[in-house]
């Protein structure tokens, strides 16, 4: 059996203010853990697909700064406008196997799939959903 640490964070509006993202909150946030969560169940993405996915970006690299780990992140859909979930995963504990409804459009994905990934753990190849 492996162990992961899984985090959940409401990041409000997902540090978007202003126009411009915020993501000192959110470093200070996790630069106090000991231990990299291997996932990161992240509420309100607000606006982080605009400008190439920026917002996504700056969160990947603050949260690989904050925890000295690498994070890619994962950005979901929301029906209620441009404020979808995201999941950042750490590459060194989990490897992404699929995230489907990656388009809010498309039909051949139910909406109990949307925002749902599958992920392998490195040490034991274990497969989970988050």
């Amino acid at each position: 059996m492996t162990r992961l640490l899984i985090a959940t964070y409401n990041y409000e509006a997902g540090g978007y203010r202003d126009g411009a993202f915020n993501m000192r909150p959110l470093q200070q946030t996790f630069a106090g853990l000991d231990t990299p969560p291997a996932i990161i169940l992240f509420c309100e993405a607000k606006h982080y697909r605009r400008n190439q996915h920026e917002g996504l970006r700056l969160a990947e690299k603050t949260l690989t700064e904050a925890l000295h780990a690498p994070y890619t992140g994962l950005l979901g859909t929301s029906q209620h406008g441009p404020i979808p979930p995201a999941i950042f995963y750490n590459t060194y504990l989990v490897t992404h196997l699929a995230w489907p409804g990656d388009d809010p459009h498309d039909p051949d994905v139910f909406p109990d799939k949307r925002n749902v990934g599958r992920f392998r753990t490195n040490a034991t190849g274990a497969e989970f959903g988050a």
